[in-house]
């Protein structure tokens, strides 16, 4: 948790809060609040930061309802956080990564740098402040793929937040194996969601959802929020190790899998992919680094019928089996 969702959440300790609760309430114990319309594209501005008793906030009441509630936690967050001073216009989907904004004051690269980074401290003190991560785990206990619409639909009920700022706190917290994409009409990626250390891919945005992206997942669902369609992925982070059926050396299984799916001219690619992974995580169990292989081959969409041989599990098991007896997991340890 970095500091300024530190601060959200002492905050809400401080009251006793958790969601549904009253932020104004909340927010007229540390500031003066005004939601007025402004003349500009702003959503909020924060005057006398650490100069008086009370602030003062402006809030755009041109904005959706939703996106004030956030502008609010995002101007508390200004309060509350020691190093934010002064006056501050916010533009609450500025964050350290958004290089291209477009503001109607001069700012020069420094500055701009420095704003942008206290534009995203401020947002993530208002997700924190909105939906706190203690309260969000013990809601998506025992949430699995197939109940998620329904969890997710009570976290933005509950906490009153956008369906994309639930959504990154939401996959902020689920354990690895999930990922979630948003797609237009024609089953294009225009917004993906990843929980933490999940071993797939991101989807780029313009991916073609409809090529499969993922060959290899546990389950997969469709869901809407409003108008918005989504595609959610599970995967096994941890795949069975599977039993080694075949005689056949690996060299001779791969040989005929690139007999049968004409990838030939891929062999040395395919050769340098698994012993190169496998030095990495060489120290995890046997499942975890089968795992983390496969996961790794999927990743390539020129490789599609090569993971989907029947024999690339036999592929890998075997050449797993022969780095294992030239690795002895005895030296791991000692990081030779």
């Amino acid at each position: 948790m970095k500091p300024e969702e530190k601060f959200a959440h002492r905050l809400l300790e401080r009251h006793n809060l958790t969601p549904p609760y009253d932020l104004e309430e909340l927010v007229s114990s540390y500031a003066k609040v005004d939601f007025l319309v402004f003349p500009d594209d702003a959503d909020g501005i924060s005057l006398g930061l650490k100069q008086y008793d009370k602030p003062r906030l402006y809030i755009n009441s041109l904005r959706p309802e939703v996106r004030q509630r956030f502008t609010l936690a995002h101007e508390l967050g200004h309060v509350i956080i020691p190093w934010h001073i002064g006056n501050i216009v916010s533009h609450t989907d500025v964050t350290r990564d958004n290089e291209e904004a477009n503001f109607d004051f001069q700012l020069s690269r420094d500055d701009a740098f420095e704003y942008r980074q206290i534009e995203g401290e401020a947002n993530r003190f208002a997700a924190e402040l909105l939906i706190p991560t203690a309260w969000l785990v013990k809601t998506l206990e025992g949430v699995d793929i197939f109940n998620f619409e329904e969890a997710l639909q009570e976290v933005i009920k509950q906490s009153k937040t956008s369906r994309d700022t639930a959504l990154i706190k939401v996959f902020n917290a689920l354990p690895p194996g999930y990922t979630c994409a948003e797609i237009d009409d024609n089953f294009v990626v225009i917004n993906c969601f990843m929980s933490l250390n999940t071993r797939v891919r991101k989807l780029a945005l313009g991916t073609d959802c409809g090529s499969k992206p993922y060959p290899i997942y546990k389950e997969k669902i469709f869901f809407n929020l409003g108008n918005r369609r989504y595609i959610l992925w599970s995967f096994e982070n941890c795949i069975e190790l599977p039993d080694e059926l075949l005689p056949n050396s690996w060299r001779e299984v791969l040989n005929v899998i690139l007999e049968d799916t004409g990838l030939q001219s891929k062999k040395q690619n395919i050769n340098a992919i698994l012993p190169s992974l496998f030095q990495s995580v060489r120290a995890k169990s046997d499942p975890e680094i089968f795992s983390c292989i496969v996961h790794r081959y999927s990743e390539r969409e020129d490789l599609k019928g090569f993971i989907q041989h029947p024999l690339f599990d036999q592929y890998v098991v075997k050449r797993l089996k022969e780095l294992r007896l030239k690795f002895p997991r005895c030296l791991w340890n000692l990081k030779i």
